[in-house]
């Protein structure tokens, strides 16, 4: 009777097992990185919306963040680096594409992703 129940624990920590290293090693979303003349095509001189608001990255290396409400505009300078990711004064911004085609950034500073809308 107790080896039945030795068994069906062992064979329980295997299944988890596999469950476990399935779920570690498959990615979470699917998505792939934008190069430097991606971004510039995507993101740069074109407004895009963020989950709270709309930023604008100018090709003088300029930018402006706007709240939805306006209740918060910030203006700044940024350098587009040359694997595509954007330095700002606050944070750096890395864009992806997802596999349905929508895109996506990492804001370093809050180290989340967040969804980008070129409009």
């Amino acid at each position: 009777m107790q080896s039945k129940s030795v068994l069906s624990s062992v064979i329980g920590l295997i299944l988890l097992s596999f469950v476990v290293l399935q779920v570690w090693n498959s990615p979470a979303e699917a998505r792939t990185k934008l190069t430097k003349q991606e971004v510039q095509q995507t993101f740069i001189d074109r407004r895009w919306r963020g989950p709270k608001g709309h930023f604008m990255f100018r090709s003088n290396g300029t930018y402006t963040y706007t709240v939805f409400d306006g209740s918060l505009i910030f203006n700044g300078k940024y350098k587009l680096k040359a694997d595509g990711s954007i330095k700002g004064e606050r944070t750096t911004y890395r864009f992806y594409k997802k596999n349905n085609g929508s895109y996506i950034y990492y804001h370093t500073r809050s180290r989340k992703f967040f969804p980008a809308k070129p409009l």
